[in-house]
């Protein structure tokens, strides 16, 4: 098939066959990898195989582009997923601040109202001549130690 009857003699004639401008034929002979033939002597079939070639070239270098950028994009979506579940993780770890604030005043109410019966429990330990003054001295440190609970104040003042 390869005989001197799909040999042309011109590049206008290599145009007219691919249907292009001459422009673009001559711009096919520069270049790294240039159309097979030479002036007085362009082989069409070779020419299509080259052109073949290189259009095949271009599609394979576009789809592994495309691929390259499917794997990105996939190791993009599963970095977005990753740092998703850690911060879910991390969330599921924290408590809501209000709530804890009112969790600690009620623990530090109970420890206080809990402090504040030691006196008279205690109370028969001490012998009866001390006894007043022993429970109203305990009174009043347990009383000192719950203002200074009181004074903390809300917690978010002092964060």
């Amino acid at each position: 098939m390869e005989d001197s009857k799909f040999t042309v003699k011109t590049l206008g004639q290599v145009a007219k066959f691919f249907g292009v401008s001459l422009q673009a034929v001559k711009q096919w002979r520069c270049g790294p990898d240039p159309m097979p033939g030479e002036p007085g002597a362009w082989p069409l079939w070779e020419i299509v195989r080259w052109r073949y070639a290189k259009v095949r070239h271009r599609i394979e270098r576009n789809e592994s582009a495309e691929q390259r950028k499917n794997l990105e994009l996939a190791k993009l979506a599963t970095d977005v997923q990753a740092r998703q579940q850690e911060l879910q993780r991390l969330a599921a770890g924290l408590v809501n601040r209000e709530a804890a604030e009112r969790q600690i005043a009620s623990m530090v109410d109970r420890v206080c109202w809990r402090l504040q019966q030691v006196p008279d429990e205690c109370a028969t330990i001490f012998p009866p001549a001390i006894r007043d003054s022993a429970t109203a001295e305990m009174r009043q440190k347990i009383g000192l130690i719950c203002k200074e609970f009181e004074s903390l104040g809300d917690l978010s003042e002092s964060a």
